[in-house]
């Protein structure tokens, strides 16, 4: 992909703008076999995809807390090779984690996502929001982590649906799996940065499976 990007920050308040093309993107492909009603799916190259994206960011870093928030447009638009069925989609995504530490050796985290339905390649997948909640102990001066989070708290976190067209051939998929868990976590730091780092930063890991 070749990518354009024009970024503001203003104080705790950052806007991006981005613009992403790729030629050749691998996308999804249904096929009817001649002559058969049998339907072959393959991997295909689009003619080319580009996403037009506007974020905007806001975070704040204080000693017993940390708030971030995040909220973006997406245009996503594909074009084929071969045939005319050219794919546009808009879509919106937020979110808004953060931290409290009551007292030093405790601290109370959250994740809060939405994403409204968006195309994927060639695919059409429904809403996606997803809360997970969590608890951490921080002891030998701030250099052991133990915690607990719960994840997909109100079961919503997988999209219910998703849908492909191609070549006037539509597949339509129906999800029921679920993803609640527990997870528990220990970290141990054998060095430590002195600048606080937020618990945006900390919970990447819960924020990657999103």
């Amino acid at each position: 992909y070749d990518r354009v990007w024009l970024s503001y920050t203003y104080k705790n308040l950052n806007i991006t703008a981005t613009y992403r093309r790729g030629s050749n993107a691998i996308v999804s492909g249904i096929y009817q076999e001649d002559g058969s009603q049998i339907l072959i799916k393959k991997p295909i190259n689009a003619k080319y995809k580009e996403d037009f994206e506007l974020a905007a960011e806001y975070g704040i870093v204080r000693s017993k807390y940390s708030i971030n928030a995040l909220a973006a447009i997406i245009y996503s638009h594909i074009s084929y090779k071969n045939i005319q069925d050219n794919l546009n989609n808009t879509y919106g995504y937020v979110s808004l984690s953060g931290s409290y530490q009551p007292v030093g050796f405790l601290e109370l985290f959250t994740d809060i996502s939405y994403r409204s339905p968006f195309l994927d390649s060639n695919m059409k997948v429904g809403k996606m929001w997803n809360w997970d909640l969590g608890a951490r102990l921080i002891l030998a001066h701030d250099r052991l982590r133990i915690g607990v989070q719960g994840h997909d708290i109100l079961h919503r976190g997988v999209t219910p649906y998703w849908s492909a067209t191609f070549n006037n051939i539509s597949e339509w998929q129906r999800n029921s799996y679920d993803t609640r868990g527990v997870y528990l976590q220990a970290q141990y730091l054998f060095s430590i940065n002195p600048t606080r780092v937020s618990r945006k930063n900390i919970n990447s890991d819960a924020s990657s499976r999103l």
